[in-house]
């Protein structure tokens, strides 16, 4: 499997990124469902149901310390079959903080629907390749489909 590891990064600095990933969404998750609002002051999600979010957050947020500890311990072969090496995991990430740039300066419900859904594709990847459970994936579906038309 060695010849599908492509682009100039090593595998400690592949889990180092992946690592970084995983704080990264976890302060996001803070960040917004602290207060609701985008960097405008724009309400985002069905008022009825923010409450709950947070609520539930404190329950889910401990998760990641489990994903963070499994990702500084998984398999350079597990990176591999999940495409989280190298160039592939490069370009994620490169999708994730444009996502994440535009919606800090443009704010926006359609901006953040977007912004998940790049989470998504990398998150779903790490979570199957260090063998997490659901708990933050389906939590973070709950927040995104909390987003108020």
């Amino acid at each position: 499997m060695e010849k599908f590891y492509v682009g100039s990064s090593s595998y400690n600095d592949d889990k180092e990124k992946i690592i970084r990933f995983l704080f990264e969404v976890r302060r996001f998750l803070s960040l917004v469902l602290e207060t609701g609002e985008d960097s405008k002051g724009k309400f985002l999600f069905i008022k009825e149901l923010h409450s709950s979010l947070r609520e539930t957050w404190v329950v889910v947020e401990p998760y990641f310390d489990v994903a963070i500890g499994n990702s500084r311990n998984v398999t350079k072969d597990r990176l591999v079959q999940h495409g989280l090496v190298g160039i592939q995991l490069d370009m994620k990430i490169e999708i994730f903080n444009f996502m994440k740039r535009k919606y800090k300066s443009v704010g926006g419900k359609s901006i953040l629907r977007r912004l998940f859904d790049a989470i998504d594709t990398l998150l779903e990847s790490i979570l199957a390749a260090i063998g997490v459970g659901g708990a933050i994936s389906e939590f973070k579906d709950s927040v995104k489909n909390s987003i108020d038309d």
